[in-house]
């Protein structure tokens, strides 16, 4: 896909080419970054539910709960 893009925008023009190459890297980093920021939302929720649960436990929530 990314070959056909190049080769039909090299007819375009050197903007039109430096335009989709900087498009695609965009496209490329923003999906990085997406999935690093999904990998910390997931770590920091399970660190919640586990400190929740001490929270919990200490304040003897448990008992009422049953």
């Amino acid at each position: 896909m990314e070959e056909a893009l190049f080769s039909f925008f090299k007819t375009q023009g050197p903007w039109a080419l430096l335009f989709v190459t900087l498009l695609l890297w965009e496209l490329k980093q923003n999906k990085e970054r997406e999935r690093a920021l999904v990998e910390v939302i997931d770590k920091l929720s399970d660190e919640i539910v586990r400190e929740l649960t001490v929270i919990k436990e200490r304040l003897g929530f448990h008992k009422w709960e049953e």
